[in-house]
């Protein structure tokens, strides 16, 4: 393709080994339509993709093809190594990650504002494909060993999600909603980085033996032991000889020594192996494994009226009664100090402020109407919501203040695409080509991708997770509101800018119309309003019909103006 042909999008990427072992897009045996229906544009893929090598396999045309080819000889390769029974993972990359926006390796480095987390990749396709299956399998035969108020990473993903969490504390604040609870809430300082490998292999143990002899196969252990051997937080992290990552190191936040010499009083810090890789695949499954005994000792003794829930290391302890939450919580902390994961300081006597929610472990504390200054408190935070004392939901602040912080991520992604371009345009393409696309595009971010025929939304937003909690919420209301204003001057800026960036590398702007007369291309007037809208969305409003004069009919691109 020529210079001209090149579109404002990132850099091409090189195909990853995964892409070069799929059949290619033009090959894929697609559903039905009505198949397809309700089902996410992922979840049609890898629906298309299957029926594909399966049905290459039936036919025996698998080989045929070099697609097919890499393919068979990537699953022999890996079926090879289970067999073989010896298994050994190349150490996972490091990425840091600032904690709290998402966004990628940006700080300022002399104030060194924010901190940063560590997220880990194995590069290795087939040590992905290994650690996923065996997460699979272990995950379906450890599942019913859990307890109810164990929340995440679960097979019944209806019964068991965050979700379900926060409609069951709803529920359960309505049970009582005469009379004040008492609630408490700890966090653990940085648990995926400090979570001993013993613990956790002490954990596995005596899952193996609850369930008896023949399970899970033999092999398991071996990945389990390979899996702690690629990675520990504190060695990995300073041998890593990225250049961003060496350059940032000092900002990443950790664990004070102080606290883990409190945690092992007689051991040698250095010599210790703890963390695990976040988003390796067997992570969530071994956080699950070993918090099992902190859900067993909070849960021993308990009546009918505690409420406990867990999801991986957030965890909430509500009860009527203030001195059997406080024991509820004291079993919590205690079961902790035995897995060597530390907890953040208790905050006891909390009282009605904005400074309440800064505070990362505290309680037992009134759940009810209070004023500012008092003890208690009118909102409780949990999963990122805000729940208030009379069953009211909206959103946590914070997690809405990130949202828009990931819509000016896309922006930046845009600015930055854009300058890389250098005036460089797809044939036929204007700025208002681009400024649909990065419409439509923070739209179905935030608000799902919406067929306006038929009414149809896709599952797969921002809003969709929190969506059945706070539709009839009036704060909630109020905080869409909020966010479409940030997104309009969001858009705004963007259109501005596009403007400017078109007419600087092109003097007069016209295409060719169907017809191949010159035609001047303008922007249909109208906005892309609800359903498009977060306020619009939650309303479940529609969207207001273009009149006749506002169709420009000579135009043959349909893009819609600001909000």
């Amino acid at each position: 393709m020529d210079e001209k042909g090149k579109d404002l999008s990132p850099a091409a990427e090189i195909p990853s080994e995964l892409d070069e072992l799929l059949p290619p897009r033009r090959a894929w045996h697609r559903s039905t339509k009505e198949l397809r229906k309700k089902q996410s544009a992922l979840r049609i893929a890898s629906l298309s993709i299957i029926r594909t090598i399966t049905g290459a396999q039936k036919t025996g045309t698998l080989l045929s093809s070099e697609w097919g080819q890499r393919f068979s000889s990537f699953c022999d390769a890996v079926s090879t190594i289970v067999s073989r029974g010896e298994f050994c993972f190349v150490p996972p990359t490091i990425q840091l990650v600032r904690k709290g926006t998402g966004r990628v390796k940006t700080m300022d480095e002399d104030k060194k504002r924010g901190a940063y987390r560590c997220i880990s990749k194995f590069d290795m396709l087939e040590d992905r494909v290994i650690l996923g299956k065996t997460a699979t399998y272990l995950r379906d035969i450890f599942d019913s060993e859990f307890l109810d108020c164990c929340y995440a990473f679960r097979r019944n993903g209806r019964k068991f999600s965050f979700k379900k969490a926060v409609e069951n504390l709803i529920a359960y604040r309505q049970r009582f909603a005469d009379k004040p609870l008492y609630v408490a809430d700890c966090d653990v300082q940085k648990f995926f980085d400090v979570i001993n490998h013993q613990v956790i292999r002490n954990a596995y143990e005596s899952f193996v033996q609850r369930l008896g002899d023949g399970l899970p196969d033999v092999r398991v252990r071996k990945i389990l032991d390979a899996y702690l051997e690629a990675y520990s937080f504190p060695r990995n992290l300073e041998e890593c000889r990225d250049l961003d990552v060496v350059a940032k190191r000092d900002c990443v936040e950790r664990v004070s020594g102080d606290v883990l010499a409190s945690l092992y009083p007689d051991s040698d810090l250095s010599q210790l192996r703890l963390g695990v890789p976040q988003g390796g695949a067997l992570s969530p499954l071994l956080a699950n494994m070993v918090l099992d005994a902190v859900d067993r000792a909070v849960l021993s003794g308990a009546d009918e009226d505690l409420f406990y829930a867990r999801f991986c290391d957030d965890m909430i302890i509500v009860h009527p009664n203030r001195r059997k939450c406080e024991e509820a919580l004291n079993r919590y902390l205690n079961a902790m100090k035995l897995l060597k994961l530390p907890v953040h300081k208790l905050c006891k006597k909390p009282r009605c402020s904005a400074s309440y929610f800064t505070e990362k472990s505290k309680g037992p504390v009134a759940w009810k109407h209070t004023s500012v200054g008092l003890l208690g408190t009118n909102w409780v935070n949990f999963l990122g919501y805000q729940i208030r004392y009379d069953g009211v939901v909206r959103v946590r602040k914070e997690t809405v203040k990130k949202h828009q912080e990931r819509l000016l991520i896309e922006k930046e992604v845009l600015f930055r695409n854009l300058k890389k371009a250098k005036g460089k345009y797809r044939l036929g393409k204007d700025w208002k080509d681009l400024f649909m696309v990065f419409q439509l595009r923070i739209a179905a971010m935030g608000v799902g991708r919406v067929d306006v025929n038929t009414k149809v939304r896709s599952s797969r937003s921002w809003l969709s997770v929190f969506r059945k909690n706070i539709e009839s919420s009036g704060p909630a209301m109020s905080q869409m509101k909020n966010i479409d204003r940030t997104r309009s001057g969001i858009l705004a800026n963007v259109k501005d800018l596009l403007k400017s960036a078109w007419r600087n590398a092109f003097r007069a702007t016209s295409v060719k119309s169907k017809n191949d007369s010159a035609n001047t291309v303008r922007m249909k007037k109208g906005y892309l309003g609800a359903p498009f809208s977060y306020y619009g969305s939650l309303k479940s409003l529609e969207r207001p019909s273009l009149s006749d004069e506002e169709i420009d009919d000579e135009s043959n691109i349909v893009v819609y103006g600001d909000l």
